[in-house]
């Protein structure tokens, strides 16, 4: 605008020097028509070129400066020109490079659109999509693209990142082949969008695990309070479905538990049918290690609480009945065993034997009284002595009947024995002993049995060979086949006869 403003200025001066000229030249003019005098017309003249001389040299200076100016204003012009050819050229030269951005831009819109477009249905692969849509918004952002389109693939990168997050989760869970973990994976991937045959593995992977999650499921519901069948029938089935041998170890180790646990709650049942206090003290310790239930326990221990002192009083009435029986112990047993509330059976035993006993201490009485009698009898009438011999044999016999040990008639049995041979000698008569022999190994293996039986130390009895009632025989003495102390025992008064100066003979035979 500058320059424009010079250059007009220039050219108004120029015109305004071109105008003076004329009018001097026409008021030249005039000045010699007016007056007609050539003299005048020639003064006039010469003053009108003295004063164009004048205005020549004027003119000349000042033409100079105005061809200085104008060749500056040229410069000018010409530098305004260049400049605003450069300035076109430059706005060309932008105008072409908005152009180019434009188009660049419309390309890089475009390729955002198509990728975004080909996201809105989830791909197959999501990290590729993602890595796309990624790369495409940076290409915008680079052109400084302003759009709602890369929001939108913001958006869209967001959301393939939560389905490609599920996937690799789901991914997760299927090697892992959690039946749990896959339900709650599906659910969370079809939350985020994941595609069906994405979820196809999966959910062919959970048809395949479901049985075992079940199977596991039921296992667990069976940790407290279920039966050993019950827990044998579901480990069955877990095998049958799949379920790996190391999840199912705690349960067989729980099977073998409860399988013992039963065994000792049958064993504990027994023993309170039973009543049996030792089993009953064993079965409970068990029982309250093994977990059985404590109503049984309880009823174990009511029972044992009865039962022991039972058990005491039957140990001591078995103790009492015993070899060592003594009237005090059995009336001490018998006491304890009504006290203890056992039935009259459990200890009728006991008070037979009592009568028993009593019986024996009554006759082992008898037989001392008689044998204090026979000391005092005649030793050289005979009916005296068969008297008090008679006497004795019945006391001896009713004490033996009665089961009095040979022991303790051993002395009776003696001064009997001490009797019947006085009576014996003062009649003179032989005294005949029976010595039994003992089986040969032989006659063993031939299969030969014992056919003699001794019912006291002076009775023999021998199987009849019709099977009817054993024949008796009494002797002077009977040995089965007792000891040479024994037998000498017997024949000590001939061989003190002998030594006495009496005649003695002493015959010995047999098979």
């Amino acid at each position: 605008k500058k320059e424009k403003k010079e250059k007009k200025e220039k050219k108004e001066k120029k015109d305004k020097k071109e105008g003076k000229e004329e009018e001097a030249e026409a008021a030249a003019a005039d000045d010699v028509g007016e007056t007609g005098d050539s003299s005048k017309k020639e003064k006039k003249k010469k003053s009108s070129k003295e004063k164009v001389e004048d205005a020549g040299a004027g003119e000349s200076a000042e033409a100079a400066a105005a061809a200085a100016a104008e060749a500056e204003l040229k410069k000018k012009e010409a530098e305004a020109e260049k400049t605003r050819l450069a300035e076109e050229e430059e706005k060309r030269k932008e105008e072409e490079k908005k152009k180019k951005d434009a188009e660049a831009k419309q390309k890089v819109l475009e390729k955002l659109q198509k990728v975004l477009e080909g996201s809105k249905a989830t791909p197959d692969d999501v990290e590729e999509v993602m890595a796309a849509l990624k790369a495409a918004v940076k290409e915008a952002q680079e052109v400084c693209l302003e759009c709602q389109e890369i929001q939108e693939a913001e958006d869209r990168s967001k959301e393939l990142k939560k389905i490609a997050k599920a996937q690799e989760k789901l991914r997760q869970a299927i090697d892992e082949r959690d039946a749990k973990g896959l339900q709650k994976q599906i659910a969370k991937a079809e939350e985020a969008g994941v595609p069906a045959k994405g979820l196809e593995e999966a959910r062919r992977v959970l048809k395949e695990e479901m049985p075992k999650l079940e199977a596991k499921e039921k296992l667990e519901s069976l940790r407290e309070g279920a039966t050993s069948e019950q827990l044998k029938e579901a480990i069955a089935k877990a095998k049958e479905v799949g379920v790996k041998k190391d999840e199912l170890a705690e349960f067989k180790e729980l099977l073998t538990k409860l399988e013992q646990r039963d065994k000792i709650e049958a064993a504990l049942k027994k023993a309170m049918e039973d009543r049996d206090v030792e089993a009953l003290k064993s079965t409970i310790q068990q029982a309250e290690e093994a977990g059985v239930d404590s109503k049984q326990i309880k009823k174990a221990t009511k029972v044992l609480k009865e039962e022991e002192p039972k058990q005491k009083a039957r140990e001591q009435l078995k103790e009492a009945c015993g070899e060592s029986v003594s009237i005090e112990g059995l009336k001490a047993a018998i006491q304890v065993a009504k006290e203890a509330g056992l039935e009259a059976a459990e200890y009728a035993e006991a008070e037979d034997r009592l009568k028993k006993e009593e019986e024996k201490e009554r006759l082992m009485a008898e037989i001392k009284q008689v044998f204090e009698d026979s000391k005092t009898v005649d030793m050289s009438s005979i009916d005296d002595l068969r008297e008090k011999k008679e006497k004795l044999e019945s006391a001896l016999k009713s004490a033996r009947a009665a089961g009095v040990s040979e022991t303790h008639l051993f002395e009776g049995d003696q001064r009997r024995k001490k009797l019947h041979n006085t009576i014996e000698d003062l009649k003179g008569s032989i005294r005949v002993f029976c010595r039994i022999r003992p089986l040969s190994s032989k006659e063993k293996n031939q299969g030969d049995h014992q056919v003699t039986e001794a019912r006291d130390n002076m009775t023999l009895a021998i199987d009849n060979k019709d099977g009817g009632k054993k024949d008796e025989y009494t002797f002077d003495s009977v040995f089965t086949p007792g000891t040479q102390e024994e037998v000498f025992e017997d024949c000590r008064n001939l061989v003190r006869s002998v030594l006495d100066g009496y005649n003695v003979t002493l015959f010995a035979y047999g098979q």
